[in-house]
């Protein structure tokens, strides 16, 4: 990628990655923020407010990385935990929004 040689094959792979990282998934964290303000989920705008940090770590590790290539590993650590971090969230939703199944009348 430094010698803009474009001959490698899984180069569209990381423009997409880099694209993504840098405006789709920030973007969609913003707005996970927002709608949490108003979702009513005991501890919503908590997880959204985490996840929104680790996406803003995980992009500024993906930028400094180039520099410094012991922060690759972190970036990938901070992966999983951005992905767990979702998970969890996502999972508590559910749990919440659950509505119990109304006995039938026979």
């Amino acid at each position: 990628m430094e010698s803009e040689d474009t001959t490698f094959t899984g180069v569209v792979g990381f423009i997409v990655h880099g694209i993504n990282g840098q405006m789709l998934i920030p973007l969609l964290a913003v707005i996970l923020l927002i709608i949490s303000f108003f979702a009513k989920i005991p501890g919503g705008a908590k997880w959204a407010g985490l996840i929104l940090l680790l996406v803003v770590i995980q992009v500024l590790l993906g930028l400094f990385s180039s520099g410094i290539p012991q922060l690759a590993i972190l970036h990938g650590a901070n992966a999983l935990a951005l992905f767990a971090a979702a998970v969890y969230a996502g999972r508590r939703v559910g749990a919440h929004s659950q509505v119990p199944a109304e006995p039938q009348n026979a």
